[in-house]
């Protein structure tokens, strides 16, 4: 039979032994084994989230802030990619706080850049105490742009 993944997860019937020196058993683990596969394969699929924003630093928020969310998980690992269109206007925040689409167990830290002070640069970034992705710009956002960021993370 033809493989329909990864369309689709494949499904076969239960062998039952005949004459042959296999046994139905062998073929039956082996298809267990690859559905089992595929559906974790299929697990890892891009998933969209919104993530709530919290703003931090300064005094006012920015006119507009636009996300494009999206994760992934591998198992316990979480990979999470954030692409923004942030309108500055009179904003003067510091640090822009992102919820994540799980919980962290272990912190670490991703990758974030930003144009959002009118220079190109990295940002430093980390997982806070309350599980969220703080994004630190270095000082007061003056430029408005398109900050983006990665990050992977165990899952609690």
């Amino acid at each position: 039979m033809a493989s329909s993944f990864p369309g689709a997860i494949d499904s076969f019937t239960t062998k039952v032994d005949g004459i042959d020196d296999v046994m139905a058993a062998h073929v039956n683990d082996l298809q267990d084994s690859v559905v089992a596969v595929q559906t974790m394969l299929d697990q890892m699929k891009w998933q969209k989230w919104t993530p709530k924003v919290t703003y931090s630093g300064g005094t006012t928020d920015p006119t507009s802030l636009t996300s494009t969310a999206r994760y992934s998980t591998i198992g316990k690992i979480c990979i999470a990619q954030l692409l923004l269109y942030v309108d500055v206007g009179s904003g003067d925040r510091n640090f822009i706080v992102f919820s994540l689409p799980y919980d962290y167990v272990n912190s670490t830290t991703g990758t974030v850049y930003s144009s959002l002070r009118g220079i190109h640069e990295i940002l430093a970034n980390y997982l806070d105490s309350s599980n969220k992705w703080a994004w630190y710009l270095g000082g007061a956002m003056t430029t408005s742009g398109y900050p983006r960021g990665t990050i992977i993370y165990e899952i609690a």
